[in-house]
């Protein structure tokens, strides 16, 4: 047999490969859809979602100032929707949206107000599927006293018990700007509620050691009053984990604290180790090693600066990934340390690694 012809079946066998490959994810993919789409249509799902939803929204029309949360999923959604697992919801006076699914298909529960079915001292809410290029199917409409809303502390109570659900054990947070740690922050602040965030912060970095961000909190807060407690159970939290990425976040935490020194100090820790991603962060360690770069050089901390900036070029998983910005400080900083330093060079993506995202670190010292 010829090599054109061996090399032209093996093509083919590939091509026919991948379709059947597509046609049993794809099937697989509808199956489950369908699977999902059926169990939202069973009155012992989408009666109890429809009371509860009906609920928020004349909460939503009492207290709009409640609703300011644009997170895909809300921690204070009502828990008969949070059991289904939606990816998406939003809640308003008029009406709500809940959506499971995603990609190519959306699919899920709308509630608006019924068009009739209105009796004094009541208002009726109509219920329905929603499905991509399919029409709503109403699944039933439910009628709730006008009165029927949420008061502040079960709003909050609720809030607060999908948090420790969501943050708990596992030590899996969401990174960057959507931390559970400043979902929480934020939703405390408005409803005047910062003591329960700071026991809450000090519970979760408790539970678990991958709770980071609220480890680093805890530092945060304690180290105004007691700087040499703080910094040793800062250092005995890195130290238990005892790699590249710990002992980096320890030195943001030094950093936030007011103490230069330190974090200077635990990030030379830091590089005793590779630069890593561990499985509990979800973000690349060149983005986490620049902007500690970036506050090093500006402290006039440049040994540390120079060892770090290396290190996490090392980083070969990043290809070239901010290499531009972080060879750039190896030379500033011994310019700099012969007394002519460069000006700082701005970060090309105009974003920057920040732990504390969405925190309002002096509001939460301040606070008592």
């Amino acid at each position: 047999m010829k090599l054109g012809t061996i090399v032209a079946a093996v093509f083919l066998l590939m091509f026919l490969g991948a379709i059947t490959l597509g046609i049993v994810v794809y099937f697989s993919f509808g199956s489950g859809i369908r699977a999902r789409e059926t169990a939202l249509q069973q009155p012992v799902n989408y009666h109890p979602a429809a009371m509860a939803l009906a609920q928020m929204c004349q909460t939503c029309q009492a207290h709009p100032q409640w609703f300011t949360d644009r997170t895909l999923v809300p921690a204070w959604m009502p828990p008969e929707v949070l059991r289904l697992n939606p990816n998406y919801a939003r809640i308003d006076g008029s009406y709500a949206s809940v959506e499971f699914g995603g990609g190519f298909y959306h699919f899920g529960y709308s509630l608006t107000r019924a068009p009739t079915g209105d009796r004094p001292g009541f208002t009726a809410w109509a219920m329905a599927l929603e499905r991509e290029e399919k029409p709503g199917l109403i699944l039933e409409t439910v009628s709730i006293p006008n009165g029927d809303v949420l008061t502040e502390k079960v709003f909050v109570d609720r809030a607060f018990v999908h948090f420790e659900l969501r943050t708990g054990d596992n030590g899996m947070q969401m990174s960057s700007d959507a931390s559970d740690a400043a979902q929480r922050f934020q939703f405390a602040l408005l409803h005047h509620e910062l003591e329960r965030f700071k026991q809450s912060v000090r519970k979760f970095a408790a539970q678990n050691a991958h709770n980071w961000r609220d480890v680093l909190l805890v530092h945060v807060m304690d180290s105004a009053k007691d700087q040499p407690g703080a910094a040793a159970k800062l250092n005995a939290w890195a130290a238990s984990i005892n790699d590249f990425s710990a002992w980096l976040l320890a030195a943001y935490a030094f950093d936030a604290a007011g103490d230069s020194n330190a974090a200077a100090s635990t990030v030379m820790s830091a590089c005793r180790f590779p630069a890593d991603d561990p499985a509990w962060l979800f973000t690349n360690a060149r983005f986490r090693g620049l902007a500690m770069c970036r506050k090093l050089y500006s402290a006039g901390k440049y040994d540390a600066c120079t060892t770090l900036s290396r290190r996490v070029l090392d980083y070969s998983d990043s290809q070239s990934y901010l290499s531009l910005e972080l060879s750039w400080f190896p030379d500033a900083c011994s310019r700099a340390k012969r007394g002519s330093a460069p000006e700082l060079l701005r970060a090309n993506d105009g974003t920057l690694f920040d732990p504390f995202d969405g925190i309002d670190l002096k509001v939460l010292r301040e606070s008592k």
